[in-house]
């Protein structure tokens, strides 16, 4: 039985190929800039925080006349 294992099935094995060290931290230094760059996307407003900080319009006493006015 060990010499059938050792000639048909161990000699047969495929190498799983592994991630080398130099590209696993290529592949970390890639992602560290990606979340740095996300963390400063993250500090700008977003567009209901601007919506909410726009100065208001003045008073609009015909809603009409406003939605009408040519652009």
């Amino acid at each position: 039985m060990l010499d059938f294992w050792l000639e048909e099935y161990k000699s047969t094995a495929i190498p799983v190929p592994t991630q080398s060290s130099e590209s696993a931290s290529r592949a970390k230094i890639s992602f560290l800039e990606w979340a740095e760059k996300k963390k400063v996307s993250s500090l700008e407003q977003d567009e209901y925080t601007k919506y909410l900080l726009a100065p208001v319009l003045p008073d609009v006493t015909d809603p009409k006349w406003w939605w009408l006015e040519p652009t």
